[in-house]
């Protein structure tokens, strides 16, 4: 595997930091490597925190490959989905679950299921 550069865009990973806590950082880069002999190149995601002092932990580690000749016809529109950078999709897809989770609850205590 051979480091080629950093993203231009590093929203995704910042997103990502984001959930991780106040001390997670993330970077993306692309890197070139071989899947089985085929060249391939991919969009790698690093999300670390500092552990005062002591270290670095990984928190998470992504990635989005394909053949080196076509990662930039489909990988961006992976790498670029507008949920995962969007400031209000986690308190959206948050909101949601509560909401579901209270419906489940409704509906089996209606049918006696906590009796």
């Amino acid at each position: 595997m051979s480091f080629i550069d950093y993203e231009d865009s590093q929203d995704l990973a910042n997103a990502l930091a984001s959930y991780a806590g106040s001390l997670a950082s993330g970077k993306s880069m692309r890197c070139s490597f071989a899947v089985n002999g085929i060249p391939a190149e991919g969009s790698f995601k690093v999300i670390t925190t500092d552990l005062m002092g002591y270290g670095t932990a990984v928190n998470f580690l992504g990635e989005v490959y394909a053949p080196a000749d076509q990662f930039d016809m489909n990988a961006p529109m992976l790498i670029d989905a507008p949920g995962l950078t969007d400031p209000y999709a986690f308190a959206a897809v948050l909101i949601s679950m509560i909401i579901l989770t209270a419906i489940e609850l409704w509906f089996f205590k209606r049918g006696g299921w906590f009796d």
